[in-house]
């Protein structure tokens, strides 16, 4: 793929000790990496590497952009002996360069028969990649009795390891996270002459956010507030040249669509040729595992107890966005408001404890004026 307006999200590095890709979510937090998050590492003929973000979805199966696995030195799909996948690390790129060992070959993988691309953007953007060794953690699809939850006005959250910033010329050495909301059709229509609908979803920054170089690939994830379940509705796929702040970016839609469906499918059918390889299943999921010292009603119930603690008033909480790391913490990045303020940032739960660090905006403030005006540092609980 040629660099032209719009790009698809992807980096190429040259690997080795140190390497970094050249190419995190600009104004993205710092998060802690799930276990279900995946980095693949594509080799080019001409020596230079592509780099994406990826997802497990089952123990053998990891989900990605197809746009990732184009060798963009002859414009060819790479043979599944040239592509290798990093599952749940910090910092991928170091651990390429650390030790081999740290990949897990790819045995092969599908694309859906309708992806295309040029240089501008791509549609069917989804591969599936059966991966050696089992992973330990999976996040969840998006089913389609719960497509509401990336609908127009639905926050949302991007994860990846591209640019920090617009202009930076390597990678956040940690996982970064973007809120997002998701947007209307009709703004992608208008700025991308590669927007299908059927396939696609839009999603616009929150704030000073969006994904940039690196990012593809990625998750778009999207979470129940009922149950506070992750779901993955879309893959980061292409955006605007420059990674221009409150422009949307396209993502291949999980989210209920004939696409979704290919992408069950495939994943049910290479993870059972997997199985019948003779791969053992591992035990359950930190991650995803059911029951545990903290479950998700305690959690929930702990945040919004510090939350009213923290600043005397009933808080409302628009979006949890949590995933579990181990049994009994709760990684979060809510946004929620009470009767003076919003606020947005990163929550950690504990049995014991639960601490929050973001920002809080006054909603008077922001009646007159943007958020970014009205935002101030807050935190507490640690």
């Amino acid at each position: 793929m040629r660099t032209r307006l719009p790009i698809p999200l992807i980096a190429a590095v040259a690997l080795g000790s140190g390497a970094a890709p050249a190419g995190a979510v600009v104004g993205g937090t710092p998060v802690q990496t799930p276990g279900f998050m995946a980095f693949v590492v594509g080799r080019q003929a001409d020596g230079l590497s592509e780099v994406c973000g990826a997802t497990a979805v089952s123990r053998n199966v990891i989900v990605t952009a197809a746009h990732c696995l184009v060798d963009e030195s002859d414009d060819r799909f790479f043979s599944p002996a040239k592509v290798g996948v990093i599952v749940g690390r910090t910092d991928p790129t170091r651990a390429l360069g650390g030790a081999a060992k740290a990949v897990n070959p790819v045995v092969s993988y599908v694309t859906n028969a309708a992806f295309s691309h040029d240089g501008g953007g791509a549609t069917h953007d989804v591969a599936l990649l059966r991966v050696r060794d089992p992973v330990s953690s999976t996040v969840r699809l998006l089913p389609r009795s719960l497509a509401d939850l990336a609908a127009p006005g639905r926050p949302a959250r991007v994860l990846g390891w591209g640019r920090a910033t617009a202009k930076a010329s390597g990678a956040s050495p940690t996982l970064l996270s973007g809120a997002l909301r998701i947007a209307r059709a009709s703004q992608c229509g208008s700025r991308f002459s590669h927007w299908d609908p059927g396939v696609m979803l839009c999603a616009t920054g929150i704030g000073a956010t969006t994904p940039c170089a690196g990012d593809s690939g990625g998750p778009l994830l999207v979470s129940d507030g009922a149950t506070g379940r992750l779901y993955q509705a879309g893959i980061v796929s292409y955006g605007a040249g420059g990674c221009p702040l409150g422009t949307p970016s396209v993502f291949a839609d999980l989210a209920g669509t004939a696409l979704g469906t290919f992408v069950s499918t495939q994943a049910a059918k290479l993870q059972h040729a997997a199985d019948g390889a003779g791969h053992v299943t591992p035990t359950a999921s930190p991650d995803t595992a059911q029951g545990g010292t903290l479950t998700w009603p305690e959690a929930s119930a702990k945040m919004r107890t510090a939350m009213r603690a923290a600043t005397g008033r009933n808080p409302t909480v628009d979006h949890y966005g949590c995933y579990r790391v181990g049994y009994t913490t709760y990684v979060c990045q809510p946004t929620w408001h009470d009767a003076a303020y919003s606020y947005t940032g990163m929550m950690t739960v504990t049995p014991s404890t639960a601490s929050f660090r973001g920002e809080r905006a006054s909603r008077a403030c922001q009646a007159r004026s943007t958020r970014a005006r009205c935002a101030s540092a807050y935190r507490f609980g640690g």
